[in-house]
């Protein structure tokens, strides 16, 4: 067995993270809707999976573009974290088998989920782009294993506070996470986006803050001047949701995302005391979402004290945006005051201290559901926030003596 370029304790721990990563996405976009039956036209899912052979227009020759480029990356990653621990003949093979089996498998459950359609053909082009990336790993092996084991990418991969907010902002993004590809659903979209009356001149500054938000996390997570040059990359998110299924933009959003990429871009990030700054500003944006649409009623409505009772009464896929959605804008509000040097106990007591005013403010607006929900939500937050940067913590001190033995040997 030859000797592998990749060392186990080099790549393992970050290649290991974006493979699973890749696995969920890929099981996450095979399987969705999610709506599992037993399917009367399709009684036996094996045979159909081995005859079900679609026909051959633009649709078709879409769906394989897409196959290929989902299953590639399975496979770098897959090739790349195996020649950790074996020889690039078996790492190869592994890779492969391993991209069939996870191909075969989501077209085989595809059958019991409606309106899914599985496919000899979906499988074939999984194959050939695991195949694909796997060739890709082989040939730039080198390079890959320079970048695995940089220095600066496993600290920035390093599971943190920043990170998990940056997430919720992302998902909440991307949410669905299932693109819509058709070009009809695409000029359906771009009409709605003429409509100038859904333009409210609150949106624009209060995306602005969350993208200011972003870049403070960015900062956070991958250097002063590495989110420089991330943070136009990551707030083109916004408008790619015209990408997604059930997702568009507005108006707003862009506005509001260019004016803080160029205030970040051209002057922000030298303001010693942005992210106080940021998070009084966060503050502000939650007081203003949270009364919408300031429009009081005499009556006071019900309120619920039954933690996310009204979310869980959704559809999953209508109640995952809201939650992502607040778990950033409620997390980055009390993460920032810790960011700024502000002991943690006063800005988890009084960001929750506000969300709770708020809800009981919201019985008196119409259309909206006051209960206890977002205070609960806000302090779950907390202590799991304190948890990732204590973590994160001990793992870089940790490592910062092994760092120093290694150099003086």
């Amino acid at each position: 067995m030859s000797q592998p370029d990749f060392a186990p304790a080099d790549n393992g721990s970050v290649v290991g993270r974006f493979l699973l990563f890749t696995v969920l996405l890929i099981v996450y976009g095979s399987l969705f809707p999610f709506h599992f039956g037993a399917r009367a036209e399709m009684p036996d899912p094996f045979w159909t999976l081995t005859h079900n052979w679609p026909a051959v227009n633009r649709f078709f020759y879409r769906d394989v573009v897409v196959n290929v480029l989902l299953y590639m990356p399975l496979g770098v990653l897959a090739f790349v974290w195996l020649r950790g621990k074996l020889a690039p003949l078996e790492a190869a093979v592994l890779g492969l088998a391993g991209g069939a089996l996870l191909s075969g498998s989501m077209e085989f459950l595809q059958g019991f989920d409606r309106p899914r359609q599985p496919s000899p053909s979906d499988l074939i082009t999984n194959i050939l782009g695991t195949a694909a990336g796997i060739l890709l790993a082989r040939t730039y092996e080198n390079a890959l294993a320079r970048f695995t084991r940089h220095a600066t990418l496993k600290a920035a991969l390093r599971p943190s506070g920043a990170w998990l907010l940056l997430l919720f902002w992302a998902a909440a993004q991307t949410c669905p996470f299932f693109p819509s590809l058709g070009l009809y659903a695409f000029r359906l979209k771009s009409m709605a986006l003429s409509n100038l009356e859904a333009f409210h001149w609150t949106d624009a500054p209060l995306i602005a803050v969350d993208c200011l938000a972003v870049g403070c996390l960015l900062e956070a997570v991958a250097g002063a001047r590495a989110a420089r040059r991330l943070l136009p990359v990551l707030l083109l998110l916004i408008p790619a949701k015209i990408l997604i299924q059930d997702r568009s933009f507005q108006f707003a959003e862009i506005l509001g995302a260019a004016c803080a990429g160029l205030a970040w871009r051209y002057g922000f990030w030298r303001y010693p005391r942005r992210n106080l700054l940021v998070a009084w500003l966060s503050v502000a944006a939650l007081f203003v979402r949270g009364l919408a649409p300031y429009h009081f009623r005499a009556v006071a409505g019900p309120f619920s004290w039954m933690p996310f009772g009204a979310t869980l009464s959704y559809d999953y896929a209508a109640a995952m945006q809201p939650i992502l959605e607040k778990g950033f804008l409620y997390g980055a509000s009390i993460w920032l005051f810790w960011a700024a040097g502000r002991r943690r106990l006063a800005p988890t007591i009084g960001i929750t201290a506000l969300l709770a005013a708020i809800e009981c403010a919201q019985r008196y607006l119409p259309g909206r559901t006051a209960e206890i929900t977002d205070p609960v939500y806000a302090l779950l937050l907390a202590m799991m926030l304190r948890w990732l940067d204590t973590v994160a913590d001990r793992r870089s001190k940790g490592r910062e003596p092994q760092m120093n033995t290694d150099e003086h040997r």
